[in-house]
């Protein structure tokens, strides 16, 4: 009969338009799960970055801390040569120290934020 067959017909374009729809859904969601997936990974990446760049920090610490060490190892070094060759050393007094100190934030530390910018001059004094 025609209602039948208009009944099949109509069951037929359903049919078609659940499965568009279920297609479209299943396209939708792995696009998703991809767009998940490469999230995952950038954050992983960013992660390491940020990792590698604390012990890229912590490597640059330890070795500017060495440097000074040794720096004042060799400047100690230099100064014993010379009280033993008869020089006599003049050293401040803690107050002569603080008055230079004071000087060198004023006067000094602005031309060197110049140079190095006032972000890394607050990051140095925040240590």
């Amino acid at each position: 009969p025609p209602e039948a067959e208009a009944e099949k017909k109509s069951a037929e374009e359903a049919l078609a338009s659940v499965n568009k729809q279920v297609a479209a859904a299943t396209t939708a969601y792995q696009a998703a799960e991809q767009a998940a997936k490469e999230a995952e990974t950038a954050a992983a990446t960013a992660m390491t970055a940020a990792d590698n760049a604390r012990a890229a920090l912590v490597a640059a610490e330890k070795a500017a801390q060495i440097g000074i060490d040794k720096g004042w190892e060799r400047s100690q070094g230099f100064v014993d040569q010379m009280i033993e060759s008869g020089y006599e050393i003049l050293d401040y007094t803690p107050a002569e120290r603080a008055a230079l100190v004071a000087h060198i934030k004023e006067n000094v530390w602005p031309e060197l934020a110049e140079t190095i910018g006032q972000e890394t001059m607050d990051k140095l004094n925040a240590n």
